[in-house]
């Protein structure tokens, strides 16, 4: 039995910050995410070039766009050049719709798990943005 989910579609940021002078931003694929692949796997890619990742510079924000019905289907997890993966969110959300405008940050309170759908605004990860600020090269294909 195949399970059948409705598109997805996406938009994906990802912000480089070291102060609002030296900030840079990164924007992914966007459209329709197929099922075609390995069963419940989708990707969206950005291309990050022409940065670095150090103590003042690293991963601030990843801002996504999701038009899904029934969030709780969706993982969605950073995966950096070096294969460092982050867990944005899991199965959060129940049975409300989408991801508006939706930005994973370690600067605000309001965790992804205890908040509801449709999630706007900005919320903090699963897991920690800090495990890909670790001195790699961040230039390369990040993964969504």
């Amino acid at each position: 039995m195949k399970l059948f989910l409705p598109p997805l579609s996406f938009l994906i940021l990802i912000l480089f910050l070291a102060n609002t002078a030296k900030a840079q931003v990164f924007t992914g694929t966007g459209g329709a995410i197929s099922n075609d692949s390995l069963p419940n796997f989708y990707s969206q890619t950005v291309a990050v070039t022409n940065t670095s990742i150090d103590n003042n510079y690293g991963v601030y924000g990843v801002m996504v766009n999701i038009s899904h019905t029934y969030d709780a289907d969706l993982n969605i997890f950073l995966i950096a050049p070096n294969n460092y993966t982050v867990e944005l969110s899991t199965k959060n959300g129940g049975a409300g719709d989408n991801y508006s405008n939706c930005i994973f940050t370690a600067n605000t309170s309001v965790k992804i798990n205890s908040a509801s759908a449709p999630f706007t605004g900005s919320f903090k990860p699963e897991g920690s943005l800090g495990i890909v600020n670790n001195g790699q090269n961040p230039n390369g294909t990040w993964k969504l």
